[in-house]
């Protein structure tokens, strides 16, 4: 009898759930951005339905002010001219907007019949204006972030003005899943709605958190709306088969970190730059973004690491992800995992400190846990951008706890995730190699006490990882660092957002126009002169010689080290360190200052006008090789897949 009455209940909120959603209001137009005014229309599937609807993101609710019944068509128009949100202090350094901020209008409705509540069903509307880029709008209960008491937003009841800490205090440093609130968003690309959903929103950051404009996480949850972000964020994404990323567990809104006000998009160019170097990055998208209607500003949608973000990428989800940082006494967190991984790698990381790393044995040992390659390129993309906010802070090293296959992340390797690198590119001649090598004992907690840079320090006196370093710098100065390649992605970024920084910067009345454009022409000067700079400290650091050698024009692809190359240019090595030639592809011969040498693979000592050559084959049409090679492409992918089940 009891199961048949769970039962009974059971089916009572099926059908309640049921009836809810059939009496949902229907609007006559959907969400988007309009050229012009129209009357919006809304109605219910139930006859006699009462339908009450707000514009100020509150929810709808009988007797509630604000909440309105729905007698006849709304009039949906730009509210441009009207005050709103835009004038609340969301920060004690938070200034009058400059001038009128552009407003749609929010239209939340529910249906109510024989007194049974619909679900509230929302949609944003904007009149006059478009974005070529993500436009989202974000629509919640104003006083979850508004309210002194219970505003995640402002600084409210836990600003401290009197404290000498005040910069720390304030509503908007909550944390955790008591300071999230349930928002409505939705995206819209080129006008017209491509998502839509309940998600969880908290404040992101550490002290950015005090900005008036906020980066903001996104949590996709079961008890808010679906419990995946159904739609690929980052168009062209592509996980560790080559698939695109069509789900995700969360994102956020980037405010730009300490560039909030400034080149609020950099992180994300100097990530756009190294994604090529072997270790994580964060996707990036332009993006403005709306609270409740109001034009809230610019900023750069990106993915989070967590375990979600290794179970997105890798089909792996028994991760650990350790974070140094020098906010606190023990300066290794272990954000995901358990603790055997953290004592792991505290372990590892006293065996570098307290053995000699001269010898072959235990340099082998910790070419057994560490990747090294994927370490030095860390830090070589850290330095050659001059990140000051590190090495004591924003850097996550992560891996998966059990080795299964000798390929990137299913290794058990450590690797690194890079993030943050908000604070960097500000000073040209700024020597990297001092800041992050030499002991700075006068410095206790940040950006580079000694606990922070003896584990790179102490790998540095072994000959073949210095020499590898060394190698993998100039790589990169020979290829990505290049001013024709980080000068392109810088200007296609700002190409991005320069149609809309007027808008932004009056928002939050920033810094005028003119000061911003000498910002961005300071950021391409440091790109410009950097990579020299950069070889004459090295050259100083470690008392080599860099020589120009001439690759010469060939039609093929090559590696030299660590990179390829597919057409001639100069190049610069070390005189002293030896580089390492590879052909790819139909390969006849080298010619290396005019001597033939048939070796795919061969080793030479840089010297000063080094010519060198690949002569490759004719490529004949052989239709099989792209067939075969498919073939197992695929045979491979399935294997993978077969065997992690």
């Amino acid at each position: 009898m009891k199961k048949v009455f769970i039962l009974i209940i059971i089916l009572i909120n099926i059908s309640i759930f049921s009836i809810e959603k059939a009496i949902n209001p229907i609007f006559s137009k959907e969400a988007g951005f309009y050229s012009k005014p129209f009357s919006l229309k809304l109605f219910s599937n139930a006859k006699d339905a009462r339908i009450y609807y707000t514009i100020d993101g509150s929810d709808p609710k009988p007797g509630k002010k604000n909440t309105y019944l729905y007698t006849k068509p709304i009039e949906i128009k730009d509210m441009t001219l009207k005050e709103g949100i835009e004038y609340i202090k969301t920060s004690p350094e938070w200034k009058v907007p400059r001038g009128n901020v552009f407003k749609g209008m929010i239209i939340k409705a529910k249906a109510i019949w024989n007194n049974i509540e619909s679900e509230i069903v929302t949609k944003s509307y904007f009149i006059g204006k478009k974005y070529d880029i993500l436009a989202i709008s974000i629509v919640v209960s104003p006083e979850k972030l508004f309210d002194p008491n219970e505003g995640i937003y402002i600084p409210g009841v836990d600003y401290n003005k009197k404290s000498k800490f005040s910069s720390w205090t304030g509503n908007y440093y909550r944390r955790g899943k008591e300071s999230e609130v349930e928002v409505h968003v939705e995206f819209f690309e080129n006008g017209k709605l491509i998502y839509k959903d309940n998600l969880g929103m908290r404040i992101s950051g550490n002290f950015s958190r005090m900005f008036p404009m906020k980066s903001l996480k996104f949590y996709a949850r079961d008890k808010y709306g679906e419990k995946k972000i159904k739609i690929p964020i980052f168009p062209d994404l592509k996980n560790i088969i080559g698939e695109e990323i069509k789900k995700y567990d969360k994102f956020m809104i980037r405010n730009g970190g300490n560039e909030f006000g400034k080149i609020f998009f950099k992180d994300a160019f100097m990530q756009t730059v190294i994604s090529n170097m072997g270790f994580e990055t964060q996707a990036y998208r332009p993006a403005v973004h709306f609270i409740n209607g109001v034009y809230w500003g610019l900023g750069n949608v990106r993915e989070r690491y967590s375990k979600d973000y290794f179970k997105e990428h890798y089909f792996i989800d028994d991760i650990s992800i350790i974070e140094l940082t020098s906010e606190f006494k023990e300066h290794f967190v272990l954000n995901e995992g358990n603790e055997e991984a953290l004592k792991d790698f505290k372990d590892l990381r006293n065996f570098i400190l307290n053995n000699d790393m001269n010898k072959k044995d235990n340099y082998e040992y910790i070419k057994t846990k560490l990747d090294i390659q994927n370490y030095i390129n860390f830090y070589i993309s850290e330095m050659f951008f001059d990140n000051r906010d590190w090495p004591s802070n924003n850097m996550k090293f992560w891996r998966k706890n059990e080795k299964i296959y000798n390929i990137k992340g299913y290794d058990g390797k450590w690797r690194l995730a890079i993030y943050d690198m908000d604070n960097g590119m500000y000073t040209i001649s700024s020597n990297m190699f001092k800041h992050t090598i030499d002991d700075h004992p006068e410095v206790e907690f940040h950006p580079n006490p000694i606990w922070s840079t003896i584990m790179f320090k102490k790998l540095l006196s072994n000959k073949n990882f210095k020499e590898k370093f060394i190698n993998s710098y100039l790589d990169r100065l020979n290829t990505t660092f290049l001013y024709t390649n980080t000068s392109q992605i810088f200007l296609n970024m700002f190409n991005q957002y320069s149609p809309y920084l007027k808008e932004y910067l009056n928002r939050w009345n920033l810094m005028n126009y003119e000061k911003y454009m000498s910002m961005v022409e300071y950021n391409l000067s440091f790109l410009k002169k950097r990579p020299e700079v950069v070889k004459k400290q090295m050259k100083e650091y470690f008392n080599i010689n860099i020589v120009k050698l001439e690759l010469k024009r060939f039609s093929g692809k090559i590696k030299i080290n660590t990179v390829e190359f597919t057409k001639g240019q100069k190049i610069e090595y070390a005189k002293e360190i030896p580089i390492t030639l590879t052909a790819i592809g139909n390969f006849k011969y080298w010619i290396i200052n005019g001597d033939k040498k048939f070796e795919k693979n061969i080793t030479i000592y840089p010297k000063e006008g080094l010519e060198i050559k690949p002569v490759f084959e004719e490529e004949k049409n052989n239709f099989l090789i792209p067939l075969i090679t498919l073939f197992l492409s695929f045979l491979g992918i399935y294997i993978l897949l077969n065997s992690s089940k």
